[in-house]
Parts: C-alpha cells; sequence; structure tokens
C-alpha cells in the first residue's frame, strides 16, 4: 500500500495562519514509486501567490542537466510566474527544503520511481517541482508529473525547454483538464515583463455527460488554441454568477476523479 512519510502540515498553526505551502511525500512499495503530493489553495498566502502572476526571469533549470549544458538552442532564461516561483522557493518552504527532505528517502530506496502530483495551485507547484527534479542527475528518470486543473506557469521559453526534457525522457508531465474549467485559462499574460503564458506538457482535456465527446489529448502549444472556448471559460470564473457553480463543480479535484473514472477505456486506448 501508500505509506505518508512526511507532510509539512504546520501542526502549531490552523490553517488559515499557515504562510507555507503545504505538501506531503508518500512511498508506494508495490509500484516502487514515491510521490510528491502539493495541495491546492486553502490560506491568505496561497492567494496572494496565485495574484501575483507577473513573470519572473531566471535561468534555464534544463541548462542544469550535464547532456543539455552546453546547447545552444536552450535559452539562457526562462520566465516563470512569479508568485508560483517564489512560493515554492521562500526561506520557510524551498524546494532546495524539499529536496533535503525527498533525496534521502530516494537513496534508501533505489530503483523506485518519482512522482509528482498537485491540484490547482498544487499543480502550478507540482510542475514546476517536476521540471527541478528532471533537471538533476541524481534522480532516477523520467520524473513523471499529473497535475488536474492547474494554472499557466511560464513562457514559451519555459515550453521550449519543458519539450527538451520531455524528448528526451527525463520527464513525462501530463495536465488534465475539465472543459467549463476556467482555471486552467488563466493567467493569460505578464505585464512586467511583457510576456504571454503557455501551457506545458500534454494536456487531456475532459468533457462533461452533455457532449459527444468524452476526452481529447493534445500537446502543449505557444499559439493561443481554443480562443473562443478560453474566453467564456474566463467570463463564467470572473464575471457570470450563474457559471460560478458549474466552474466551481468543473475546477474540484472530486470532478476531476469522476471524470477520469468515467473515461479509463478512452484513455488507455489512447496508450
Amino acid at each position: 500500500g501508500i505509506e505518508m512519510l512526511y507532510f509539512n502540515d504546520q501542526d502549531d498553526k490552523g490553517y488559515r495562519e499557515q504562510t507555507e505551502m503545504v505538501y506531503g511525500i508518500t512511498i508506494d512499495r508495490i509500484e516502487k514509486r514515491v510521490n510528491v503530493v502539493f495541495r491546492g489553495s486553502r490560506t491568505p498566502a496561497d492567494w496572494a501567490a496565485n495574484k501575483n502572476f507577473n513573470g519572473l526571469a531566471v535561468p534555464n533549470p534544463v541548462k542544469d542537466l550535464a547532456q543539455f549544458a552546453n546547447d545552444s538552442s536552450l535559452p539562457k532564461e526562462v520566465h516563470l510566474h512569479a508568485g508560483f516561483y517564489e512560493y515554492l522557493h521562500r526561506n520557510d518552504g524551498t524546494s532546495e527544503g524539499i529536496f533535503e527532505t525527498l533525496m534521502p528517502i530516494m537513496e534508501k530506496h533505489p530503483g523506485f520511481s518519482l512522482l509528482v502530483t498537485g491540484h490547482s495551485l498544487g499543480g502550478a507547484l507540482a510542475s514546476l517541482f517536476a521540471i527541478s527534479a528532471a533537471c538533476r542527475d541524481d534522480i532516477p528518470k523520467p520524473v513523471k508529473c499529473i497535475t488536474h486543473a492547474q494554472p499557466l506557469v511560464g513562457d514559451k521559453y519555459l515550453l521550449q525547454s519543458v519539450r527538451k526534457l520531455e524528448e528526451s525522457n527525463n520527464l513525462l508531465l501530463l495536465r488534465t483538464r475539465n472543459y467549463e474549467d476556467g482555471v486552467p485559462c488563466v493567467p493569460a499574460f505578464s505585464t512586467k515583463p511583457n510576456f504571454t503564458y503557455t501551457h506545458i506538457g500534454t494536456e487531456l482535456m475532459m468533457y462533461g455527460d452533455n457532449t459527444s465527446n468524452k476526452i481529447k489529448l493534445s500537446q502543449s502549444d505557444k499559439n493561443v488554441r481554443n480562443f473562443a472556448h478560453n474566453f467564456t471559460a474566463l467570463i463564467k470564473l470572473f464575471v457570470i454568477k450563474a457559471g460560478q457553480d458549474k466552474q466551481r463543480k468543473a475546477h474540484s479535484l472530486r470532478e476531476h476523479f469522476l471524470r477520469l473514472e468515467k473515461c479509463e477505456r478512452e484513455i488507455r486506448s489512447l496508450g
């Protein structure tokens, strides 16, 4: 079965007082896998991270891998969502701190793979952490990452760099998304610096019961696609109250799991 090995829930504080992201580390001895799990937004600190959507230029982490250190085709910098990046790299909850907890577990279990997952804000943090893990030479490859209802985290240069990780089998990144959910449409752009956000990895779109389609699998692209759908989802997310109940349901992790279960046969047929 699955065993919980670590959970940074700040036992001395109520959840409204917590100032750091919440994640857990579990181990699946049957599947020989270590899992890092990030939760979604609950605290004021979480929402502050969500709202800080201007971009932040950081050194391209893919160049940390020995095989890409001298790759001139890779950009020197990528732009990331500042709120998500700073939340992951803060003094009281750094990604390096997560690795300090994770690496002794990995070393104690040779041959175990690494899976990173999360929902909503947790999905954004999971994808950034998975990229960092995939860029370490001491982590077994490929690092697998599955996120649900994930907002956007970076620019076209991050997409270009993540594709290098995917093509070299260092990273497998899948995003699940419900068709009616507007959260994966945000943020659309950064003004300081000025760039358009783009998704990374492979997207599994899941539709509700009132449509003939059930699922759609597509690769992330730097060009904006399905603009009309994304715009409609944004309006429901922020403006039209009548759409908020549907939005809340479509965004929930429960609804993601229900649709994944209903579409299991179709998903397995994709290989």
